[in-house]
């Protein structure tokens, strides 16, 4: 799970600017994918898959509802 948070794909998302090219964004976006699909097939229970998907949920519109100010 904090594979997931601490991502590189998750840290540039929540800085809001991009030092990658689209090439390594899309490389680490694919890694977030596959670390959140191993998340929902893991044997971590639903409340902690719960959890930590709303908590990512959070954290992503809260950058999304700040560039819209």
């Amino acid at each position: 799970m904090r594979a997931i948070i601490e991502s590189r794909f998750m840290q540039v998302a929540l800085s809001g600017g991009s030092q990658m090219t689209d090439v390594e964004l899309n490389t680490e976006f694919e890694r977030f994918q596959h670390e959140v699909r191993n998340l929902l097939m893991s044997d971590n229970g639903y409340l902690t898959i719960d959890f930590t998907l709303r908590d990512l949920l959070a954290q992503l519109e809260g950058v999304v509802c700040g560039k819209k100010k």
